[in-house]
């Protein structure tokens, strides 16, 4: 990934980017030579993650604005077909159950903590 081939006949040096997926100049991997993708590809890349980050963040405000309890179905449509309804979480779906068998984390801290006070 990060060999540099120099090509004699044209006396240049290039690498592999995996980004093009094509050999580049090394030149075009900027300042970090030691990169996998050039840096034309390192920017495409960076803006792709902040268009995505963004939509992300706009998905958050949207479902946290719905509030808790807010569902929103698909009404009006064809009985026949599945509709799928979105629901954000209850208020109780992260308090404990009384059938909940306790985790292997749990169980061994409080065999750690027992053995602790037996000391």
């Amino acid at each position: 990934d990060v060999k540099v081939w120099l090509v004699r006949d044209l006396n240049a040096t290039i690498k592999w980017c995996k980004g093009c997926k094509n050999f580049r100049q090394w030149s075009a991997f900027g300042e970090k030579t030691r990169a996998t993708k050039c840096a034309k590809c390192r920017d495409r890349q960076k803006e792709k993650y902040a268009a995505q980050k963004e939509q992300l963040k706009m998905k958050r405000k949207i479902s946290a604005s719905a509030g808790v309890g807010a569902c929103s179905g698909s009404e009006g449509e064809d009985s026949s077909k599945t509709q799928t309804t979105l629901c954000s979480k209850d208020e109780n779906d992260n308090a404990p159950k009384e059938h909940d068998e306790p985790s292997d984390s749990r169980l061994d801290a409080a065999i750690g903590l027992s053995k602790m006070m037996n000391l």
